[in-house]
């Protein structure tokens, strides 16, 4: 199996821009003046426990770093795409990989209809890595911050909201509209499948999915379910904690408690 780490991270996402992003030059809609002006803005009236950068899709950089210092302990100056990236807490960073894949593949298409700072908002809560080794629970809010003509995303502003010390809570992500309807997205697997990073083979998967559906199942109703004998649910049980412990770096109890974690993180 592919353990995903800061590394492949960043080389799956810059694959996607490559291929989605090919130009040079684009025809932006939004003024240097424009983003100038909300950036100071954002100064302004983002104080408490709250930072933000903008991340530029064409190369993968990051710009206009504000806080960084202040409530990671990290220098706001070299405050890269790729450290971002390493601080993510091992058990968030596949779901945050999973998601964020999916939307950019859709936004950096043109799918969505895109407003600067307003519309489409990408909702996330995620543990991420202080200087001092401390691990800290965030909300991360991104909006489109620079989009083309053909209404493809360029970049996008993460706004953060510090919720406090992490206590091992689940990642979580939702879509929503400017006045917090829920927009669905799909999970694409179309260029770079990135679900193939799941160590579980399909009847491993297929596991996961009875115990997800039914939290109180016993091996002999997954069996039933599944028309394979207990003693192979059982055998396939031990392989699913053996692998969820390594994938994720923590100890999970049962594998209804990995059914559950991979559904609440939106990858089962």
């Amino acid at each position: 199996m592919q353990t995903i780490n800061a590394k492949n991270y960043y080389e799956i996402l810059k694959k996607q821009a490559d291929r989605l992003l090919p130009e040079a030059e684009y025809n932006c809609m939004i003024s240097p003046a424009k983003q100038q002006k909300e950036i100071e803005h954002l100064k302004n009236t983002l104080h408490y426990e709250r930072f933000f950068f903008v991340v530029n899709n064409y190369d993968l950089s990051i710009d206009y770093v504000h806080g960084i210092k202040k409530w990671l302990g990290y220098s706001d100056k070299d405050f890269s795409y790729y450290r971002y990236v390493s601080i993510i807490h091992p058990t968030h960073l596949l779901a945050q990989l999973t998601n964020v894949y999916g939307l950019l593949e859709d936004c950096m298409a043109g799918v969505y209809p895109l407003e600067f700072m307003a519309g489409l908002r990408f909702i996330s809560c995620l543990a991420l890595k202080h200087a001092n080794g401390e691990y800290l629970f965030f909300k991360r809010l991104a909006l489109p911050f620079q989009f083309d003509r053909n209404n493809r995303l360029l970049s996008y502003l993460n706004e953060f909201t510090l919720l406090g010390k992490f206590r091992n809570e689940n990642y979580s992500v939702r879509l929503t509209d400017a006045v917090g309807n829920a927009v669905s997205f799909k999970k694409t697997k179309c260029a770079y499948p990135v679900f193939k990073n799941l160590p579980f083979s399909e009847q491993e998967l297929n596991v996961l999915g009875v115990y997800a559906a039914d939290t109180s199942l016993t091996a002999a109703g997954a069996a039933e379910i599944l028309k394979i004998k207990e003693n192979t649910v059982i055998t396939y049980k031990k392989r699913i904690l053996n692998k969820a412990e390594k994938m994720f770096h923590c100890r999970f109890r049962t594998t209804t408690d990995v059914a559950v974690f991979l559904k609440e993180q939106g990858l089962i």
